[in-house]
């Protein structure tokens, strides 16, 4: 029987009851480590430009421009303007809402009894006006300067009106 001896004279394989290291860490590991690359590429880009940009101002701290000049009363109804332009071949038309910034609350009142008076001084100024005169953010921006210089000429108290806005300007 020498196969009986040859099996007896073999070595006993040990029988392990550890199992074989598993892998399910290792792939947990990998995939943490892929998810942290794809986060920080999302979140890099507005990292980096949130950290460019300046502070951005809350509500309570005003601005510069905002310290420096002073904050007057707008009045509640924009007054509304529309005229003819006073361009020869074409026939166009400007629809304007006005809002006054008046330096306070008395002169804001007096200006709001004056608003018929004030408005045709409006319809006057702007039906002077060509397209090439009020077209462009430039041109918009000298209309605001040239009525405040007008209405605190025809009001007659100085200073007056602080700013002039648009709330509404509409060519056609």
């Amino acid at each position: 029987m020498p196969e009986e001896d040859a099996l007896e004279q073999q070595e006993p394989v040990p029988e392990t009851t550890a199992a074989a290291p598993s892998k399910k860490p290792m792939i947990i590991g990998i995939a943490c480590i892929v998810l942290g690359v794809i986060a920080g590429a999302i979140l890099l880009p507005a990292i980096v430009s949130a950290m460019e940009r300046p502070e951005e101002q809350t509500q309570d701290q005003p601005t510069q421009a905002q310290q420096t000049r002073p904050r007057g009363v707008l009045l509640e109804n924009p007054i509304t303007v529309m005229v003819n332009l006073a361009d020869e071949n074409a026939r166009r038309v400007l629809k304007a809402d006005i809002v006054i910034e008046a330096k306070d609350r008395a002169t804001a009142a007096k200006i709001t009894r004056r608003q018929v008076e004030i408005k045709n001084s409006l319809i006057a100024l702007l039906s002077e006006k060509r397209l090439a005169d009020i077209e462009g953010a430039e041109a918009k921006a000298a209309l605001r300067r040239e009525i405040k210089l007008f209405l605190n000429e025809r009001l007659q108290i100085p200073d007056a009106v602080l700013d002039i806005y648009f709330d509404q300007f509409i060519v056609q």
